[in-house]
């Protein structure tokens, strides 16, 4: 189970040389959603990551383009898992497993 908050934000416009002009629009974002880590044998330290969220998000654009609805998401993450102070003292002890 993964849940989360953020602030989300961008520019629509860029401001003119006075400085006038220039539009940021910001929305929280509150998001939830499931993950699961695929380890790769046979080093079990090395994993895949899928996760799904949706996220409510409310941009508040009033007198613009509707910027209304939520999103969902999908992340695949590659990433590894590992101690490298433990495993220098384990090859200074000539530890092997």
């Amino acid at each position: 189970m993964l849940s989360g908050f953020g602030l989300d934000g961008f520019d629509t416009l860029r401001p003119s040389v006075n400085g006038e002009g220039g539009k940021s629009i910001f929305a929280l974002n509150l998001n939830g959603g499931l993950g699961y880590r695929f380890y790769i044998p046979p080093i079990e330290s090395i994993y895949l990551n899928l996760q799904l969220r949706y996220h409510l998000v409310d941009y508040n654009n009033s007198g613009g383009t509707d910027l209304s609805g939520n999103v969902a998401t999908m992340r695949l993450q590659f990433g590894f898992l590992g101690n490298a102070q433990k495993q220098n003292r384990l090859k200074e002890l000539r530890f092997s497993y």
